[in-house]
């Protein structure tokens, strides 16, 4: 049910920004807000620590400027992590970091509903094997998704002062 509603606002959100004009605020030189959503739906073991990438994560947004504030976010960002153990006893899990933005489209072209969510930032991946080697795996590819995110909001907040100047 909660993947259909994604697919849903994903397909509204798509036709709405297609017929709009332009819009406003949806980038990462903007944010410094966020929530930090963790989706651990793995289990059998297969990944054990999810706390540790959570701490990156926020670890690698303060370094950016970014602070963590659950009531005023601009933006949330979700740590997801879904997978299992099979028969064999190999753990398969695909992991995402993804940052999610509201934007306000500039002109009424969707009449009350002009706030759009739009991604900002995704990295995903899979990895197999044991239940240890796959925990160490996420946990790296969350700590390295952090530290690629938070240079991209360095970076896009150093372009949009050069351009303003």
């Amino acid at each position: 049910m909660k993947y259909l509603l994604v697919i849903l606002v994903t397909i509204v959100t798509m036709s709405a920004v297609g017929s709009a004009k332009a819009v406003k605020d949806a980038d990462l030189s903007n944010l410094s807000r966020v929530s930090i959503e963790v989706n651990d739906d793995v289990s059998n073991g297969c990944w054990t620590n999810t706390k540790t990438a959570e701490v990156y994560v926020e670890k690698e947004l303060l370094s950016a400027g970014v602070d963590r504030d659950h009531d005023k976010q601009q933006a949330y960002v979700q740590i997801s992590a879904f997978g299992m153990k099979n028969k064999a006893g190999t753990c398969v899990v695909r992991y995402e970091l993804y940052i999610i933005a509201f934007a306000k489209l500039l002109d009424d072209s969707c009449g009350d509903n002009n706030i759009i969510p739009g991604r900002l930032f995704s990295r995903s991946g899979l990895v197999m094997g044991g239940p240890s080697y796959t925990t160490n795996s996420t946990n790296k590819f969350f700590k390295e998704a952090a530290s690629e995110l938070a240079l991209k909001i360095m970076k896009d907040t150093r372009a949009a002062k050069k351009s303003s100047k």
